[in-house]
């Protein structure tokens, strides 16, 4: 038997191409004491990868002050794996699993993605390497105790804040709130965001919807405490927020779980610290429960945020159709409509003018003036059932008819009006 022995080639045993490696880095939050760590981290794998004559420096890619119980909010790591994808990184270095993520389902849906890309993750304090073999099974297990860890660290910190409430201290929680300012521990009045608020009270209490009080603001150049422009949904909750009359409630909201970060509103599923008196009011209590007294019940008219509203939203009726009428106004000019009237639905009703509205429900009041108050205290519904004719509906059980005279010839054709359109017309002629 003869044996020939066949030498490789030379081009075969050219020196291996170099990785391609990165590091990623993280810290939790953004106190001084963990800057170092950062830092640390940085340089520490700065030096490791350039100094290795065998892997070319990618870079490293880190995440400052942002939790690792989710990959969502963590900016760099999401461009690491994209670069991954794009084949830019050959090896990953890590300090530690709990470094790269507290959970495990994020974790190993990871691990499993680069390893399928043909990506090694490697965590210095585990000794572990993702391409070895079982060392998907001791990662499940380190990221067990990891999340278990940020869960129980989780708890803690809760614990710590229900005991700060019990104190009436807010932890931080709702201090940045605008018409006051968090000094030494304590609620201080802002002067001037305090004229605000109490603007806003005074104009929904004078019947301005939450609509029109946002534009108000708006347009005055009025902004939120972060330099926003005002929203009706930031209106809203200043409205209600009984922190402007002195009182404190902590635990208005909750996190489901420390993974998934969903706040929730707080219906009675956690317990609540209620305080009287904690800090100077801005707002008399008088004022605010009118103030709660018409938000609750443009709430229950479904007409909360709407910009056309009033006394008489969901209170005059069409006799014809029996849809509720709504407000359309125009500059200085108001009327109201029934619904399917004006989503242009087959309806033989027709444009109610406000002025003419209120003068009938004063002739109906025996008032001389247009009354909000009187007239939601007196009258139950109005309905239409046919144009120029109106049936009140009082509280007292009473029924009052009344008729009312359009007066839309005395605003229209005005002599003056009537001397343009013959003009208008000349001059057409003319043309002609």
């Amino acid at each position: 038997m003869k044996i020939t022995v066949i030498p490789a080639k030379e081009k075969m045993l050219e020196r291996a191409v170099k990785k391609k490696v990165a590091a990623y880095a993280r810290v939790s939050t953004d106190k001084d004491d963990q800057e170092s760590s950062y830092e640390t981290q940085v340089g520490y794998f700065t030096r490791l990868i350039q100094c290795n004559p065998e892997w070319d420096f990618v870079g490293v890619y880190t995440d400052n002050g942002i939790s690792g119980t989710s990959i969502t909010h963590r900016k760099q790591f999401l461009k690491m794996l994209d670069d991954c994808r794009a084949g830019k990184i050959d090896i990953i270095l890590a300090k530690s699993i709990s470094r790269f993520s507290r959970n495990t389902v994020d974790l190993l849906n990871t691990i499993r993605e680069l390893k399928d890309l043909g990506i090694e993750v490697r965590f210095e304090k585990e000794g572990i390497r993702t391409l070895d073999s079982g060392g998907e099974v001791f990662i499940s297990l380190m990221a067990t105790f990891a999340q278990y860890e940020s869960e129980s660290l989780s708890e803690n910190v809760k614990w710590g804040m229900r005991k700060k409430f019990e104190k009436g201290d807010p932890c931080g929680c709702g201090t940045e709130v605008y018409g006051y300012r968090w000094v030494d521990g304590e609620f201080v009045i802002e002067p001037q965001e305090a004229k605000v608020i109490r603007q806003m009270f005074r104009m929904l209490l004078r019947g301005d919807s939450i609509y029109s009080i946002t534009n108000k603001l708006n347009k005055d150049g009025r902004r939120t405490v972060r330099g926003k422009r005002f929203n009706v949904n930031t209106v809203r909750r200043i409205l209600g927020n009984e922190l402007y009359i002195g009182n404190l409630l902590l635990q208005k909201t909750y996190r489901i779980s420390c993974l998934d970060k969903k706040v929730k509103k707080n219906k009675g599923d956690r317990t609540q610290y209620y305080f009287t008196k904690h800090h100077p009011a801005i707002i008399d209590e008088k004022t605010f429960k009118e103030a709660q007294g018409i938000l609750e019940e443009r709430a229950r008219l479904g007409v909360l945020t709407r910009k056309d509203i009033s006394c008489f939203t969901r209170k005059i009726e069409c006799g014809i159709c029996g849809q509720s009428y709504s407000r359309y106004s125009v500059r200085d000019y108001a009327a109201w409509v029934c619904k399917t009237r004006k989503s242009g639905k087959d309806c033989a009703s027709r444009y109610l003018p406000e002025k003419k509205l209120k003068e009938c429900c004063c002739e109906v009041l025996g008032i001389t003036d247009f009354d909000e108050k009187i007239f939601l205290g007196s009258v139950e519904k109005i309905v239409v059932p046919e144009f120029h004719r109106l049936t009140f509906y009082l509280k007292d059980g009473t029924v009052e008819d009344r008729t009312w005279v359009s007066d839309a010839h005395k605003t229209w054709w005005t002599p003056e009006r009537k001397a343009e359109r013959r003009r208008k017309n000349k001059d057409r002629r003319r043309a002609e």
